[in-house]
């Protein structure tokens, strides 16, 4: 169901349309946080429209950190699952021949 949705970031107000109001509250104080992380340590905080994109920058970029942690954690996963299944395997076929 869809449901206006009120956030704030940088001291302005918006309002969205959505069907996660709670998936869409964490990501507003997620932006929100980084916002203001930015505007505290950039030169280029009296500029709303620079730390609004170095924020999107920012979470990109911690974004694409983790889906490469993630991809390397499956390829490990996958990696180690095939040594077991392979252990197994050859533990069986010792088992058929005894």
């Amino acid at each position: 169901m869809q449901e206006a949705i009120n956030f704030e970031i940088g001291g302005q107000s918006f309002k969205l349309i959505g069907n996660d109001k709670e998936a869409t509250a964490r990501a507003a104080a997620l932006v929100s946080e980084k916002y203001d992380i930015i505007n505290e340590q950039s030169a280029a905080s009296s500029n709303r429209e620079l730390v609004f994109m170095l924020s999107a920058l920012n979470l990109a970029e911690e974004l694409l950190r983790e889906k490469n942690n993630t991809k390397q954690v499956t390829e490990y996963l996958e990696k180690e699952a095939g040594k077991m299944l392979d252990y197994v395997q050859v533990e069986i076929d010792l088992l058929i021949q005894n």
